[in-house]
């Protein structure tokens, strides 16, 4: 029987039958076969109601393995250098090495590592031992800053340089996040935001935004929105279609051990650290809060240090250290935000604490490095069984 001279809605139910994985596999066929899932299936409302359906029991039941995207990068260890990670996404890492003062080269130099190849790519100091300490990765820019203000732009594909400008700062102050073509900075020192947009090969100033809040940090953006902490609390802000930034909510609230944060509008999760004991903190708490009633709904207390946190697709994962034995927790973001009194999760145990995470609605990436090698992961729901 050829599937294709059946009607269109049973030709759908039919595919929608199938498994995550064994529909991947028929996506590898043909194109027509990869265009037919594509369009009519996540194309028709009915197919992605099903679909999405199909997706969530995936992230509830099914055993994904596994498996290495990168499968380890190590510098020369003649080098005598230690590798330090600066930012991941899914299949790329930034790193850059560190050496002793006497053996600094005259520029400074970043690592681009992907599954197939690496690259380096270098701006010269304005000062002596200025350092890369932040990296941020988007589809088609590679972002970096460094301790003494200069944000350095690099193209993915052709590997040159778009953009470098040093900015006035103290040390270590510059904020810097990137959604798609669009960077986000924070001067400390100056009380600006700053916006600058990728359009084709050129990187532009979009707008300056003044801000009298002080002590201020970026700690999520993703378009419209972009949430920042300062000594007032935290506060939300939007973005319009002409980067025009304006302040949309606050919570006032005590940052104290206040670590990593990230917007769901109209909530918010915060990871916070409690029982400070001789300076240190010996426990850190998932908090959510509203927006809307400038409440906390949930606290979720733990032991353990939470390396990271990301959200999406309804998905809130965060790596973590629980009882001392590495863990990534995944919550239903929208149970987490109702009176559900267990609301639900599951955990996997992992070899090595994950320093930095990455999530797509279907996947969860991880990453692992020592002074001398870079490893990524991932764990793909959709195609397990």
């Amino acid at each position: 029987m050829d599937v294709w001279n059946l009607p269109e809605l049973i030709r759908i139910e039919i595919f929608l039958h199938l498994s995550g994985v064994n529909l991947h596999t028929c996506r590898q066929v043909c194109q027509e076969w990869n265009r037919f899932i594509i369009k009519e299936l996540w194309g028709s409302q009915a197919g992605r109601k099903k679909l999405n359906k199909k997706l969530e029991n995936q992230w509830r039941f099914s055993n994904p393995r596994e498996f290495e995207t990168i499968k380890g990068f190590s510098f020369d260890i003649e080098d005598k250098t230690s590798l330090v990670l600066l930012g991941m996404t899914d299949t790329v890492a930034v790193v850059r090495k560190t050496t002793k003062h006497s053996e600094r080269n005259l520029d400074i130099h970043l690592t681009v590592v992907e599954s197939n190849k690496n690259w380096e790519v270098s701006i010269e100091p304005t000062e002596d031992f200025e350092i890369f300490y932040r990296a941020e990765i988007t589809d088609n820019l590679i972002v970096a800053v460094t301790d003494l203000g200069t944000v350095a732009v690099w193209d993915r594909h052709s590997h040159n340089i778009l953009y470098s400008q040093s900015h006035p700062v103290f040390e270590f102050s510059l904020s810097v996040r990137c959604d798609r073509d669009s960077i986000l900075i924070w001067n400390e020192l100056t009380e600006e935001f700053i916006v600058l947009e990728h359009a084709g090969h050129n990187i532009r100033e979009k707008c300056k935004s003044h801000n009298d809040a002080n002590e201020t940090y970026i700690l999520d953006f993703v378009k419209p929105h972009f949430l920042t902490e300062s000594k007032h609390g935290i506060q939300v802000w939007n973005m319009d279609l002409d980067s025009n930034i304006s302040l949309t909510d606050s919570i006032e609230l005590d940052r104290f051990g206040l670590e990593l944060g990230v917007l769901f509008y109209p909530f918010v999760a915060l990871t916070v650290g409690h029982n400070v004991i001789d300076g240190w903190m010996d426990g850190w708490s998932l908090q959510i809060w509203s927006l809307e009633t400038k409440e906390c709904l949930r606290k979720l207390p733990g032991a353990g240090y939470i390396t990271d946190i990301k959200y999406c697709s309804n998905k809130l994962v965060l790596s973590r250290k629980v009882e001392d034995v590495p863990k990534v927790i995944i919550y239903d973001a929208e149970e987490l935000t109702s009176e559900s009194t267990n609301p639900w999760s599951r955990n996997f145990t992992l070899d090595n604490v994950a320093a930095k995470i990455s999530i797509s609605k279907t996947s969860i990436y991880l990453s692992e490095f020592d002074s001398c090698t870079v490893r990524l992961s991932c764990w793909n729901f959709w195609t397990s069984l």
